[in-house]
C-alpha cells in the first residue's frame, strides 16, 4: 500500500488539530475501521475497504483517510478513476503542505484525469434518434356536383348578358354626352352668350358622361364575372383516384 505516513501514526503519534477534536471513543473506532480497511485494501478487497475509511472518517475526518479511499478507486480500475480522481483533489485540497503524500497524489492527479479525458474520448456517441416527418396526406379537391355546375352555367351567362348590357347602355350615354359636347362646342365656335339652353345642353352632357363611366365599370365588373361562373360551370370535373 502506498503511504508514506500510516494510520496508525496519524491517529496515536502525529495528531492533528481536527483528530483532538474527537473524542476517545470515535477515535479508538476509527483505528479499528482503519485496519480493518487496511487488510481489506492489501488483500484487494477495495469496495469493503472504501466502505471502512469511509467510516472511520465520518468519527475522524483526517485528510490521510481521503488519500486511502482515492486509493482504493484508482486500483478497482480505470472504471472508477473518476471517483479517485475526485478524492485526490478532495485530499490536497485538505491535507497540509507539507505532507508527505502531497507529491504522491499529484501524481495520481495526472494520471487520472489522463484517465477519465481517455473513457470520455473512448466512449461511443448515443445515437441519434431521429423521428420521421408524419405523412402528409392530401386530399383530392372537392368534387362540384352536376346542380352545382349547372347554377354557376346559368349565373355566369347572366352575368355576361348583364355586362354587355350595362356597357352598351353605357355606351349610348357615352355617345349621347359627346354628342352634346360637340352641340355645345358648334354654338360657340365663334363666340357665344352662355344662355339657358347651353347651360341645360352642358348639364345633360355632364350627367350622360358621368352615367356612362358608371355603367362601363359595373358592365366590366359583371362580364369579369360571369366569365369566370361560366368557366367554372363548364371546366371537367377532377375525380379522386
Amino acid at each position: 500500500m502506498i503511504r508514506v505516513v500510516g494510520l496508525v501514526c496519524a491517529l496515536l503519534l502525529c495528531g492533528s488539530s481536527r483528530a483532538g477534536a474527537a473524542s476517545p471513543d470515535d477515535e479508538a473506532r476509527a483505528r479499528t475501521f482503519s485496519s480493518t480497511g487496511v487488510r481489506q485494501y492489501n488483500e484487494g478487497l477495495y469496495d469493503q475497504a472504501i466502505a471502512s475509511f469511509e467510516s472511520a472518517y465520518k468519527l475522524v475526518p483526517l485528510p490521510l483517510l481521503v488519500f486511502d479511499i482515492a486509493q482504493s478507486y484508482r486500483l478497482k480500475g480505470e472504471a472508477y478513476c473518476a471517483e479517485a480522481l475526485d478524492h485526490y483533489r478532495a485530499f490536497l485540497r485538505a491535507a497540509s503542505p507539507r505532507d508527505a503524500n502531497r507529491s504522491l497524489a499529484e501524481e495520481f492527479v495526472t494520471q487520472t484525469s489522463e484517465c477519465v479525458r481517455r473513457r470520455a474520448a473512448s466512449r461511443p456517441a448515443e445515437p441519434v434518434q431521429t423521428v420521421a416527418p408524419a405523412p402528409v396526406l392530401t386530399q383530392p379537391p372537392p368534387r362540384v356536383r352536376p346542380s352545382s355546375r349547372l347554377a354557376l352555367r346559368i349565373t355566369g351567362i347572366a352575368g355576361l348578358v348583364l355586362g354587355v348590357s350595362f356597357i352598351g347602355a353605357g355606351a349610348s350615354f357615352g355617345s349621347s354626352a359627346t354628342h352634346e359636347r360637340g352641340v355645345i362646342d358648334d354654338a360657340c365656335r365663334m363666340g357665344c352668350t352662355w344662355s339657358d339652353d347651353l347651360a341645360a345642353a352642358e348639364r345633360a352632357r355632364s350627367g350622360d358622361a358621368q352615367k356612362a363611366i358608371a355603367l362601363i365599370t359595373v358592365g366590366g365588373i359583371a362580364l369579369a364575372t360571369g366569365a369566370v361562373l361560366t368557366y367554372f360551370g363548364w371546366r371537367p370535373s377532377t375525380r379522386a383516384r
